[in-house]
């Protein structure tokens, strides 16, 4: 008899251990799982650009570039104006070496840079109403003029999508010293820089 009664305890002790434990285990994994983000933060490869917001097309995505070394102030319209002077065969490869030339505009010419080009290289979507742009950390307001490469069309966006391929031209009146873009996060209400720079 006391065989059993001393086995059942055991066994009632083993019980109550297992539940003890498996207690544990659901109190700390509920926090843990708390911590988890519910979603990652976006990654999208950005590019900054100032230059001219007369120039069509995305040849400031692809090649200008803000603040290049001091002996480097080569710019894209004064590159286009000396190949004029050329016949067409030398014109054509003039065209050629300035579209592949960083476009290093002068950031203090309000002439050759008017415009702050935000370029979407690749990466994750960006919903544009969650986008803050500061240029001299005075913020920018929406609409955004948004140009799309591929179809070559212009739209002023307060909402949707920016993604790769899209390029943000966004008008400045002051020569740029510092660009941040910040991405705010709805679901944590939390702010992400997205792109911080100062410049000469």
């Amino acid at each position: 008899m006391r065989i059993i009664e001393s086995a059942s305890s055991e066994m009632i002790g083993a019980i109550v251990l297992t539940a003890i434990i498996v207690s544990a285990f659901t109190i700390v994994g509920s926090q843990w799982i708390g911590l988890i983000p519910l979603s990652s933060p976006p990654s999208a490869n950005l590019i900054i650009a100032c230059g001219d917001g007369n120039v069509p097309n995305d040849f400031y995505c692809r090649s200008g570039v803000i603040g290049c070394a001091d002996e480097e102030t080569i710019s894209y319209s004064d590159c286009i104006q000396d190949c004029r002077k050329l016949n067409e065969i030398e014109h054509n490869k003039c065209v050629k070496r300035c579209e592949e030339a960083l476009n290093c505009a002068v950031i203090n010419d309000d002439k050759f840079c008017n415009t702050i080009f935000v370029c979407h290289n690749g990466g994750d979507p960006l919903e544009i109403s969650r986008l803050s742009v500061f240029v001299n950390d005075v913020r920018l307001f929406h609409p955004f003029p948004t140009y799309n490469y591929i179809t070559n069309m212009t739209t002023n966006r307060y909402v949707g999508d920016f993604t790769a391929g899209e390029i943000l031209r966004l008008p400045i009146n002051d020569p740029p010293q510092s660009v941040m873009i910040v991405y705010n996060n709805i679901q944590t209400g939390g702010k992400l820089i997205l792109f911080n720079q100062k410049f000469r």
